[in-house]
């Protein structure tokens, strides 16, 4: 090929097109005690090439739900702050979980909380999405631990 940059409309399906990614090594925890859904201001944001196209998002961080009789620490992401996508899979926990269901003795558990999921929100518009957290019972939910890098990706893939 002639081209300094190859057309999008040239790549093969399977390609990835692009690649946007919100990555740290959180200095404070993101934590809720709520038992509902709420945003804890970890985002990235997409303007995909193309309405057709597949996005996916990757999530990886290191949760923890301390000290707490059977609970855990739940998450998932919303697209646009408005759509839920782990409900869209009809899960009530969400994409991921960090907890203790066994015993009703308090305990910390502490692991990898990490999902990955296609979205296809059929827009060129900027998509964002963000990752909320809640708690399945009492007490904090820590959805991402301080001092470990969190990292939240979306790749925009041609069919």
């Amino acid at each position: 090929l002639d081209y300094g940059h190859v057309p999008y409309e040239k790549m093969p399906s399977g390609t990835v097109i692009q690649h946007v990614y919100n990555q740290e090594m959180g200095a404070t925890h993101l934590t809720t005690t709520s038992t509902s859904w709420a945003d804890l201001t970890f985002s990235v944001a997409i303007t995909p090439h193309f309405d057709n196209r597949l996005l996916l998002i990757e999530w990886s961080a290191t949760g923890q739900q301390p000290n707490t009789a059977v609970g855990g620490s739940a998450v998932t992401i919303y697209r646009n702050n408005t759509t839920d996508l782990g409900s869209t899979l009809h899960s009530a926990m969400g994409l991921g979980v960090v907890a203790e269901f066994g015993s009703s003795a308090a305990k910390y558990v502490t692991a990898s909380n990490s999902f990955a999921l296609y979205d296809e929100p059929k827009t060129r518009e900027s998509v964002s999405y963000h990752i909320w957290g809640k708690t399945t019972s009492s007490g904090t939910a820590y959805i991402a631990h301080s001092g470990i890098v969190r990292c939240l990706s979306v790749k925009e893939i041609k069919r």
